[in-house]
């Protein structure tokens, strides 16, 4: 039997997560805090940087983690 995510979250070390937050303070700590969990984490601080980050490596970014109000 698999354990649950939230016992072993090693099983999704390594994934590459597309993090869009404005607040930079927030965002530091967040990526931090996922790196720590063993993801790659590709930051950006505006909706278009992140589109072009989505936009330069669209099949490598497993997960978006995004603020639901940012400018741009």
């Amino acid at each position: 039997m698999v354990a649950p995510v939230a016992e072993n979250p090693q099983l999704l070390a390594g994934l590459r997560v597309l993090l869009a937050e404005d607040n930079e303070a927030l965002r530091v700590n967040l990526a931090g805090y996922l790196r720590r969990l063993g993801y790659t984490v590709l930051e950006a601080g505006d909706g278009p940087a992140a589109l072009a980050l989505w936009e330069r490596e669209p099949a490598r970014i497993d997960l978006l983690l995004t603020d639901m109000v940012m400018p741009g």
